[in-house]
């Protein structure tokens, strides 16, 4: 699957099929300030290859979505044995203030909230990026730059300069959270 506009990388996320598909983005997408909706869930995770080419997407923001149990947020919200290569942000944004919420144990990361035996490679997330959140103290947050939680999965060659501001969180630059089996 060719993408080269917004629309069309909209409609990846109402195209099931296109969570198993490869799909190859063909020139630098800018968003208008509009809200990305992510692809893959931990019920069906994306698991093809994304080849960005080292295009960017930019000036969109990313938002947790109002389920319970649905915790992952990032462009991709769950990658299962997948390949993410060659794919940049910028002017990305994430705010939220949930103090008063039963959502807990969510994942964050500006590529991929949750990686299970995912290959990332060539990635980056320039410092127009920027993750805000304010949290009560029985939230949890997993935060990282690149991917929020890598599960056995190989993250080479990219880089994050994302400006990040929490409370109560577990935050890296590159991955949040990594187990290795």
């Amino acid at each position: 699957i060719e993408i080269k506009t917004a629309d069309e990388f909209y409609n990846l996320s109402t195209n099931p099929d296109s969570l198993s598909s490869t799909i190859v983005l063909k020139n630098d997408i800018n968003f208008d300030g509009k809200s990305l909706i992510s692809l893959g869930s931990a019920a069906k995770p994306f698991t093809g290859k994304f080849y960005g080419n080292g295009y960017t997407l930019s000036n969109f923001k990313l938002q947790s979505d109002a389920v319970e149990g649905d915790n992952y947020i990032g462009v991709f919200k769950y990658a299962k044995n997948a390949t993410i290569t060659g794919l940049n942000l910028s002017a990305v944004t994430f705010t939220e203030n949930r103090s008063n919420t039963f959502y807990s144990n969510n994942i964050f990361g500006f590529i991929c909230a949750y990686a299970e035996n995912t290959n990332i490679k060539k990635c980056s997330v320039d410092n127009n990026c920027k993750f805000w959140q304010k949290q009560s103290r029985n939230q949890s947050y997993t935060v990282g730059g690149i991917v929020g939680y890598a599960n056995d999965s190989q993250i080479s060659m990219c880089y994050s300069n994302a400006d990040i501001t929490t409370e109560y969180l577990n935050v890296q630059l590159v991955y949040g959270y990594r187990s290795l089996y």
